[in-house]
């Protein structure tokens, strides 16, 4: 047992005093604040990981609440019984939270398999130490069996560590460092309190400064997983709104690019134009050279529209082998232009030198707030019925006359 003891004036002491309230109240002010915000976390994400670490992090706070003496001096400073039962029972509560946090954060189900499918034995050997200090009914055995075991975690943590960093788990980086600092200042203050090593405050405060840069490692790795999480999120989001062949937006993200810019333009006054292009015998190429050639012609033809519009217009693959393009503040002529240019440009580039491409391409464009969406594209798309009926490689404006 350690006992500082300070000789000197009264005036020192009151300096020992608020240095130690300062230095405490930085220690428990900080790992409240990262409590709280982890559990605003998962209140809002509803990920496990981020409730086991508050338990983990709200463990160890009550713990050290206990093991310093300050739950004591005031909170239940009329209960001797109370303060020499807490601590164990709290370290054995911080011991258990420890284990079930590493397997958990660590993702032990993907990357250390086995000892996911053994972490029941685990929790059941933590149980029955609990059984057996509670038989054994003796304070010092709580304590003293309870920081062997302490010990033994603190290794079998870094040892998964590094087991799970080898095996790809990208937290695992976070999580050694910071195990490292939390194993690293318990052994110097267990080191100091047996005499091992220069008695000293911070050797002593070793644990607790040790536990508040692991909790802020571990804090800043969980914040990292989230961005991980919200990119992986993202990228699902847009992978699902890209053909996989052409790289072009497919019929899913259509409402969600189109209707916006659609309903602005509505309420703007400005005219809107579609082109649906459709690769003329395309079967042909398919039966003649087989799917492999057809699906290389699709991203040439693919690459080509989006090289030749502009920069505003948004082009879709439609399905098969046509493709819509939608050209915001543009009139039906000028689209029809631009439809022309691209056809001429289709019909003299090389897109394959086994086979020559054609494209047939219907037009229609709206009036200020006159049509529906869904009937602009129905329009452009007997356009396009036209233009194959008129022998194919043209250009067809619906209701040419009108405009």
């Amino acid at each position: 047992m350690t006992i500082p003891v300070y000789l000197g004036q009264p005036v020192i002491a009151n300096d020992k005093s608020t240095e130690n309230a300062y230095f405490y109240g930085a220690l428990y002010g900080s790992l409240v604040i990262l409590l709280v915000y982890n559990l605003v976390l998962y209140s809002y994400l509803k990920e496990r990981r981020y409730l086991l670490y508050s338990l983990y992090l709200l463990s160890f706070l009550a713990f050290n609440f206990t093991y310093t003496g300050h739950g004591f001096w005031w909170v239940w400073s009329d209960s001797v019984f109370l303060q020499q039962w807490l601590m164990p029972t709290l370290m054995f509560f911080y011991l258990f939270s420890a284990v079930r946090f590493t397997i958990e954060f660590l993702n032990t189900q993907l990357y250390l398999p086995k000892l996911y499918r053994n972490r029941k034995y685990i929790y059941g050997g933590l149980g029955a130490l609990a059984v057996l200090i509670i038989l054994v009914g003796s304070r010092s055995f709580a304590v003293m069996s309870q920081l062997v075991v302490l010990t033994t975690i603190s290794l079998w943590m870094l040892a998964i560590g590094i087991f799970a960093y080898r095996n790809g788990d990208t937290l695992a980086k976070f999580f050694l460092p910071a195990v490292l600092c939390g194993t690293g200042g318990a052994t110097v203050s267990s080191l100091a309190t047996w005499g091992l090593v220069s008695y000293s405050k911070w050797a002593f405060r070793g644990i607790e400064i040790g536990m508040v840069l692991e909790m802020s490692l571990l804090s800043i790795s969980l914040a990292f997983n989230y961005k991980q999480v919200q990119q992986a999120r993202l990228s699902a989001e847009r992978d699902a709104r890209l053909d996989p062949l052409t790289s072009l937006y497919n019929r899913r993200a259509f409402e969600d690019l189109v209707y916006p810019i659609w309903e602005l333009g509505k309420r703007s006054n400005k005219h809107m134009s579609v082109l649906l292009i459709d690769l003329d015998w395309f079967k042909r190429i398919n039966d003649k050279f087989g799917h492999d050639m057809g699906d290389k012609v699709l991203q040439n033809v693919a690459k080509e529209i989006k090289g030749q519009v502009r920069g505003s217009d948004i082009t879709f693959r439609w399905g098969g082998e046509e493709f819509l393009v939608f050209l915001p503040n543009t009139r039906a002529n000028y689209a029809k232009q631009i439809a022309e240019n691209l056809r001429l440009h289709l019909f003299s580039h090389d897109i394959n030198k086994l086979v020559r491409v054609t494209v047939s391409i219907g037009v229609s464009g709206s009036y200020p707030g006159e049509d529906d969406l869904n009937v602009l594209i129905k329009e452009a798309d007997q356009a396009l019925y036209l233009a194959k009926a008129q022998g194919r490689n043209k250009v067809v404006l619906w209701n040419e006359r009108k405009e």
